[in-house]
């Protein structure tokens, strides 16, 4: 896969690799209650239907079959909804349910099962939740290590956790809806090999408390054509639970991520809307959130961001930490985030980061989200970056940006006067 990770023009043959199990389909049946819907999961080589309607899920629904179709008749016809809280699971395919398509349901997380008898959920309800000994495993749908497995046209609503939680490579999740949820939308996750072939296109992706996406030891992968809008709204992994501020990127690439396109999205933090409710500590704090966050542990390499649209974040439309190289944006419009357009933090190598083309305007006009006195209003902001580390093309477009096009804290970090040609 990686001999052509760049080229834009194999989407549509790697679409047509993930649909290519529709074709070995034998046998099919419409079924109206999940034991029998359930028990279709167990064969293979089938299409297994579920009629319109809204099931409560009180035990998983499990899929071991391989060659399967697990469809409802529309994604707002059929529902799958949580029944109590001891369902960590609505679907979930085991490592044997490989070259599968799952299209045309809805899934409801019902997070309302965690919300106080008044049903508003309390920021102390929140922190329970948050911190309980399951509350990680809570994944609506699992893809655990079944390879080939594709998610069309179908709805996340109401995520308790994660919405979809993908463990197996050569997966795709294409046109769906994702809106509202404790934390993430669609994660990626291995502890062995990195996964790979990966495709995460055409969805919207809306006010997550975490991320919208993530990528955890992914590589060769592609984000494409995603509208993001205000996740990363709430802060699992600190004012949620009474820690500090940690904030995030809606997306989100850790663990040595590497070898990825994100292209063509349109990211939104829309962070005037502010924290969601119930925001932190319960006082009316400043979002804390990033477009795209590569983050600096075990950092991301190897990747390109192209003609992605980044723009009204509460900090950065870009975070880039660690020892990064051979990250490139190339034609990126990063615009009217609240402290800088990218900023980028920590060592890098020789033209580590190359900045191709584009806008990043209009940046600026709020404080430091944890009061810090850097500063701010910067089209580019680079911290302890190292000599040469990043470089500017002359072609990227910086104006507007309320204290100037660029910064840095040392010396010689970037080529000034910026080149024609960052090579």
């Amino acid at each position: 896969m990686k001999r052509y990770v760049h080229d834009f023009g194999i989407l549509s043959v790697v679409l047509s690799l993930y649909c290519s199990s529709q074709s070995t389909q034998l046998r099919g049946a419409m079924y109206s209650d999940l034991l029998s819907f359930n028990g279709c999961l167990k064969t293979s080589d089938a299409t297994c239907t579920l009629a319109a309607g809204t099931y409560t899920v009180t035990t998983p629904l499990l899929a071991t079959g391989a060659n399967l179709i697990i469809e409802g008749q529309g994604q707002y016809q059929t529902v799958l909804r949580r029944g109590d809280t001891s369902v960590l699971r609505l679907l979930e395919l085991s490592s044997s349910a490989s070259n599968a398509l799952i299209r045309s349901l809805q899934f409801d997380g019902n997070k309302g099962l965690w919300f106080g008898p008044d049903g508003i959920l309390s920021h102390a309800e929140l922190k329970t939740f948050l911190t309980g000994a399951l509350t990680q495993e809570y994944q609506d749908v699992k893809l655990n290590s079944a390879i080939n497995v594709r998610v069309d046209y179908c709805q996340f609503l109401n995520s308790a956790r994660y919405a979809l939680h993908f463990s197996g490579s050569s997966a795709a999740v294409t046109n769906s809806g994702f809106t509202g949820g404790l934390d993430a939308a669609i994660r990626s996750y291995s502890t062995g090999p990195f996964l790979t072939s990966l495709l995460i296109y055409g969805n919207s992706i809306s006010s997550y408390r975490g991320a919208g996406i993530i990528l955890d030891r992914v590589s060769d992968s592609w984000v494409m054509n995603n509208t993001l809008l205000w996740n990363h709204s709430g802060d699992v992994w600190g004012g949620d639970i009474d820690q500090q501020l940690q904030g995030g990127g809606q997306v989100y690439s850790a663990n040595g991520a590497h070898d990825n396109i994100i292209s063509g999205n349109s990211i939104d933090g829309l962070a005037d809307f502010g924290y969601q409710v119930p925001n932190n500590d319960g006082a009316s704090l400043t979002l804390n959130n990033y477009g795209v966050e590569l983050d600096s542990g075990q950092p991301t390499y190897n990747t390109t961001l192209s003609g992605n649209t980044v723009s009204r974040h509460g900090v950065a439309g870009y975070w880039i930490g660690g020892s990064v190289s051979g990250v490139v944006l190339n034609g990126e419009t990063v615009t009217s985030n609240k402290v800088n357009g990218v900023q980028i933090e920590g060592s890098a190598a020789y033209f580590g980061v190359k900045i191709k083309g584009g806008s990043i305007q209009s940046n600026g006009g709020w404080p430091w989200p944890n009061g810090s006195d850097r500063p701010r209003g910067y089209g580019i902001h680079l911290w302890d970056v190292g000599s040469n580390g990043v470089c500017i093309q002359s072609d990227v477009s910086l104006t507007g940006n309320t204290s100037g096009e660029t910064y840095s804290n040392n010396a010689g970090t970037y080529p000034d006067p910026r080149p024609a040609s960052c090579t």
